[in-house]
């Protein structure tokens, strides 16, 4: 199978959109949201620190492989992205019901995940 190439601007993206997700979850910012908009918020949060997380996974495996910590064959069985259709799932109407911020970081976490996704399907071979 063809190797993805190393790419260090992702891993700072993906540390970098950690690091504001995580400050959007904040008491502060939740009351931003209607209270009748809150399950949806706590829902969308949770989707984007899932394609982040698994994203940074992602590349700590990469990173192992190049450093010969861990074997090919077994980060193509072991490694791989999961939760893939939920991470995919993107949802606009209900973004537009939250803050801005809201908007934007969903939009970056998706682009990275799917950026990520292309590569494990570079790696591995598409899932079916």
């Amino acid at each position: 199978m063809a190797q993805p190439q190393h790419q260090p601007q992702t891993a700072p993206e993906a540390l970098k959109s950690v690091w504001i997700s995580a400050n959007a979850g904040s008491g502060k910012t939740r009351a931003l949201v209607d209270r009748e908009d809150r399950s949806d918020y706590a829902n969308e949060m949770t989707r984007i620190t899932m394609r982040l997380t698994s994203v940074m996974a992602w590349i700590m495996v990469r990173r192992a492989i190049h450093a010969g910590r861990i074997d090919e064959a077994k980060a193509s069985t072991d490694y791989r992205l999961e939760a893939v259709d939920v991470c995919r799932e993107h949802k606009p109407e209900v973004l537009s019901q939250m803050p801005g911020y809201m908007n934007h970081l969903s939009e970056k976490s998706l682009a990275l995940f799917e950026r990520v996704h292309r590569l494990d399907d570079l790696a591995y071979g598409t899932r079916h």
